[in-house]
């Protein structure tokens, strides 16, 4: 999971250094961009979150924060990064999902 976390900072750093006209802004923007991610997955999906969350919120967060790198990716033009990290990450889902109902 952790090469998909990082993946995902890379679609939305990439998707937001897009918006800009200039490098600095694109840096800066990009930076921003990881900062809000890396705050929403400290704050409630990391092993030390203040606010942690279990079962099917976990799986909703999971899902809206995955779901929101890959529509990075495909919005950054980069369409098979965004198919890529969409299908292995739905893939670990199911495969997690069915070890915990076991």
């Amino acid at each position: 999971m952790f090469l998909l976390e990082l993946a995902a900072y890379v679609g939305v750093a990439l998707w937001a250094y897009s918006l800009a006209d200039s490098t600095l802004v694109g840096v800066l923007l990009a930076l921003g961009a990881i900062a809000v991610m890396g705050t929403i997955w400290a704050l409630f999906s990391s092993p030390h979150a203040r606010y942690p969350v279990y079962g099917w919120p976990r799986v909703a967060l999971e899902v809206a924060w995955f779901g929101i790198a890959v529509a990075a990716f495909i919005a950054a033009g980069i369409l098979w990064a965004g198919v890529l990290l969409a299908v292995v990450f739905l893939a670990l889902l199911v495969y997690r999902l069915r070890a915990v109902g076991s």
